[in-house]
């Protein structure tokens, strides 16, 4: 089985043991057998057997000397727990991996979240079908669903999991216009991208050719930034796209050298910044007369203090109104939970 696929199936399963784990109490219960837990998440017993195996590993779930099956860890148990599912998809990768609006909604506005929260942080790539989404959210008994850019592949899911009384807030105003979701309680995603204010600023300097790299193993990313770029409205100015792997330096210093007409250059910040591969390129192409354009985050600032004999500009702080607009949101959050508190209460 791809492990994609087997961890799509492992994932749901352990999700919802490490929730009764933390809800489970101060003394060890016993979980649910595994023909049940076969039978909800409708999959083999021998995935469901996996799942438990990697979560005695972590220590969420233990044996006890002289007695026959599988505990709750009672050190993990959490009193007054929301659980917050975060999900983020869009890049293909596995559920282990986040891109950068959940890093920085994590750190941004998870300080504002109630304290004893627990998150739930998925991504799922669009491979996956509907059915299998659906069986997978509704088995989580979440307090609330936080999704990262919705697309038209999740309009179905979305709105079939509010139906279904889940409450999901969605971050993006602008799509759920589009796509024709159900409300959201909040948006709090800016509707401005990091690439538009990369356009803004390439016209800006208005150069005779701007070379824009995307990374090619990061292929969604590659291809959504392409079309960006390839729409974008730049009067006069040429505009060249190239995919690159990791650590081709020597090929994008070829590109630089060969071309003088190339005045501007854009690479995916986080990818090239990391061991300055920009800067190994821009150096063996012998190019002084280039402006490099690069997102706004520490790296990239790290970056132009280092190097103050380039040329960088960095563009206005897209970083500073995530993290403004997502404490919006977690507040909004936040008194959704107050609000249901009373409710229960009154």
């Amino acid at each position: 089985m791809p492990k994609i696929k087997a961890e799509l199936m492992t994932t749901p399963i352990k999700f919802y043991l490490r929730q009764f784990v933390t809800r489970a109490g101060c003394e060890p219960k016993a979980i649910p057998s595994e023909r049940s837990l076969s039978a909800r998440f409708n999959v083999a017993r021998g995935t469901v057997r996996d799942a438990i195996q990697q979560l005695e590993e972590d220590e969420v779930l233990i044996r006890l000397p002289g007695r026959k099956g599988v505990f709750s860890n009672p050190r993990l148990h959490t009193p007054n727990l929301k659980l917050i599912g975060l999900v983020a998809h869009g890049n293909g990768g596995y559920a282990s991996e986040f891109p950068f609006e959940a890093g920085i909604l994590q750190s941004g506005f998870f300080p504002e979240m109630p304290r004893n929260s627990f998150y739930c942080n998925i991504m799922f790539p669009e491979r996956f079908s509907e059915e299998e989404l659906v069986r997978f959210f509704s088995n989580q008994n979440l307090d609330a669903l936080v999704w990262f850019l919705p697309d038209d592949f999740y309009t179905g899911l979305i709105t079939r999991l509010r139906e279904n009384g889940i409450p999901l807030f969605t971050v993006n105003v602008t799509k759920q216009v589009k796509f024709s979701l159900p409300h959201s309680p909040c948006d709090f995603f800016p509707e401005v991208t990091a690439l538009d204010l990369v356009m803004r600023a390439v016209k800006e300097i208005a150069p005779k050719k701007a070379l824009f790299c995307f990374q090619k193993d990061k292929r969604h990313f590659c291809l959504w930034g392409q079309r960006i770029v390839e729409t974008a409205e730049l009067p006069g100015i040429q505009k060249e796209i190239r995919h690159l792997d990791a650590r081709q330096t020597d090929l994008l210093a070829e590109w630089l050298r060969s071309d003088p007409e190339i005045t501007v250059l854009y690479t995916v910040g986080n990818w090239y910044l990391r061991q300055s591969f920009i800067v190994e390129a821009v150096e063996k192409s012998g190019r002084r007369d280039l402006v490099i354009v690069l997102e706004n985050n520490t790296s990239s600032i790290a970056l132009k203090q280092k190097h103050p004999e380039l040329d960088i500009r960095i563009i206005s702080s897209i970083l500073e109104r995530i993290q403004k607009t997502g404490e919006n949101a977690a507040k909004a959050i936040v008194q959704y939970f107050e609000t249901k508190q009373q409710e229960k209460n009154g």
